[in-house]
């Protein structure tokens, strides 16, 4: 799976404090956190978690300044602990630890004087159904999605993806927005909707519209509520603010966070 077709990997531009926005004050005081982007996802090691940290609102942006290389940072998991090891880009990695469903892991990291700590569950899916193409609107106006009924088993969070998919087994396109992004309800049931297909892409001979469906850990519910920006989760710092939502905690922001997805073909 070629994520990276329609993955917005935005960590060094988007690395202000969430409370510094940019201003005409020369005197807004620094405040140095720690920024992390960590999603683990069943199934693999642990890779690309990004650690950085803030610059001052007036200083132009520099991934020299912002990547950090000399990070201490481990994942512990089981009371055994995994150290990460630094790659390129402010990206580390442990090539050991395997992500599993249902398991707890929790991630530690430090800088000079700053210090986190962040814990997430890689969720246990519930049921789903099937996607299929819905529409709204008029002939004239009409708009068409994919929607999926799923049925969680706890606090786990669903989000979904349309994928033109060929016959040859070949992804042509896949929407770089979610939908919805939704937990258990009332009815104990909800719908799970990707974004608006294209009206091109209906149809096409030798192609078939499918869903990928995505399973969060809690905490992104949380995320996605506090920022108005709704792409695909990889790309956790395009927006800023000081009312997000992160499960960072001690001197930093971002989030570490547990995953699972899979393409929803029959």
């Amino acid at each position: 799976m070629k994520k990276l077709k329609y993955i917005f990997y935005l960590l060094p531009l988007f690395l202000f404090y969430s409370c510094e926005q940019p201003s005409e004050e020369e005197d807004i005081p620094y405040l140095p956190k720690l920024v992390i982007q960590g999603i683990i996802t069943e199934g693999s090691s642990v890779q690309n978690i990004y650690i950085g940290r803030t610059m001052p609102v007036s200083v132009k942006i520099d991934p020299l300044f912002t990547d950090l290389s000399d990070a201490a940072a481990a994942i512990i998991f089981r009371d055994k602990v995994y150290p990460l090891s630094y790659t390129h880009n402010g990206l580390y990695k442990n090539d050991t630890l395997q992500i599993l469903r249902g398991e707890k892991y929790t991630l530690l990291a430090s800088w000079q004087n700053l210090s986190i700590n962040a814990e997430t569950t890689v969720p246990m899916p519930g049921n789903f159904s099937l996607f299929t193409i819905q529409s709204q609107g008029s002939d004239t106006g009409k708009v068409y999605f994919l929607q999926s009924k799923v049925f969680p088993i706890g606090n786990e969070i669903y989000a979904a993806t349309w994928v033109l998919l060929y016959s040859n087994g070949i992804i042509g396109n896949e929407s770089k927005v979610f939908g919805t992004v939704t937990g258990i309800t009332q009815a104990g049931f909800a719908n799970c909707t990707t974004a608006n297909i294209p009206p091109n892409l209906i149809n096409i001979t030798g192609s078939k519209l499918v869903g990928r469906l995505y399973v969060y850990d809690h905490p992104f519910l949380d995320f996605f509520n506090s920022q108005n920006l709704n792409q695909v989760s990889d790309a956790i710092f395009g927006q800023t603010g000081s009312q997000v939502q992160w499960n960072i905690k001690g001197d930093g922001i971002g989030l570490f966070i547990g995953r699972i997805d899979t393409l929803i073909t029959k």
